[in-house]
Order: C-alpha cells, then structure tokens, then sequence
C-alpha cells in the first residue's frame, strides 16, 4: 500500500511540473490569479505569533505589472497569556512589481495600502486597556514572494509581507507591526483569451 502511495505522489508530481509543460507558458496582460492559504504572522513589538486565513487576487496589466487585493481574517494567537488583539483583520489593495521575465518562475514586489479592524486582547501593559476597544486603522505593507506556474491553471507561491501600523483610540496605543508568511496553491486563468 506505501508503494502505491509513493508511486501515485511520484507521478502526480511528473505530471504536475512536467517541464515540455511550461515551455509555452508566458505571463501576459488578462491574467488572473487567486489564492487562499493559512498565513503565519510574527508582531515585531509584542513577539506574539498570529495565525489568519488569507486570500489575495491579482490581475495582470502586462508581465511586469498586476494590481492585487488581499485580505487576512485573524483566527488566533499562539500565545494566550500576552495576546495583544482577540482579533485583527486587515485588506490590502496596490501593486506587483514582476522582476522575471514572464515565464513560469515569476519573483515580485509591491506595496499595498490598507486598513486593518482589531480589538485588543488581555496584553500585558501599564497603559489602562478598555474593554472591546476596537478601532479601524491605517496600514502600509510591502511584500516580496515568487509565483510557480505549473501547466495552464495553477501555481504554486511564496509570499512574505511586511505591514507598519498602529492601533490608537483615545486610551491606547498598540503596534500593528507584523512580518506575514504564507505559501500553497493557487489558482490562475486567463480572462482575455
């Protein structure tokens, strides 16, 4: 039965990143692609480790350039006894920069502005915390990553993003300041053809 197992990942795999598969594959304007993945986030101030759902699409202006959206919906945090937020949501939207030259590997940049909704959790602090504080705030986020595409429809990714933010409302302050992974499977079609 293991035999099995491993012979039938050994061809998937073969079948998936055939290579003769990805000759004809070119990144080109009307490209759509979406993702969806769990996504890991490390507060630089706090040292509190987050874990959110996330989901992004991009479409390409041409090779080099796509608009994308994303969005992180909070799920929880690793650590219970310093928690700084009972949840922190957060969308994106900007720009791609695509640094390959429009094949199946395709490395990027961009920066996204966007608006993060949280509640502060029980963070160990001296300021007076309110309870359900929440409050909408500002963030800016840049982010590198790469894209594989395999044959036609999907590609694999690695995305790390960087968000700068602060949470303030009349009695706190907390930063929102967070390094995001993310990696899995996405999804990609061209609209125009």
């Amino acid at each position: 039965m293991e035999r099995k197992i491993v012979l039938f990942i050994v061809m998937l795999v073969h079948s998936l990143f055939n290579v003769s598969a990805q000759d004809d594959f070119q990144l080109s304007s009307g490209i759509l692609r979406a993702q969806g993945a769990f996504a890991m986030g490390r507060l630089t101030e706090s040292k509190a480790t987050q874990i959110y759902i996330k989901g992004d699409l991009s479409y390409y202006l041409d090779s080099k350039v796509s608009v994308r959206a994303d969005g992180f919906y909070f799920v929880d945090s690793q650590d219970k006894t310093n928690k700084p937020f009972d949840f922190s949501h957060s969308l994106f939207t900007g720009m791609s920069y695509h640094l390959g030259k429009g094949a199946a590997i395709d490395p990027y940049v961009g920066l996204q502005p966007g608006i993060n909704f949280a509640r502060l959790g029980n963070l160990e602090t001296t300021l007076p915390i309110s309870p359900n504080s929440t409050s909408w705030s500002p963030v800016i986020s840049g982010h590198v990553g790469f894209n594989y595409y395999a044959p036609k429809i999907f590609h694999l990714f690695v995305h790390l993003q960087y968000i700068q933010g602060r949470f303030v409302n009349q009695l706190n302050s907390q930063s929102l300041s967070e390094f995001r992974i993310s990696f899995g499977l996405g999804w990609n079609i061209d609209v125009v053809k």
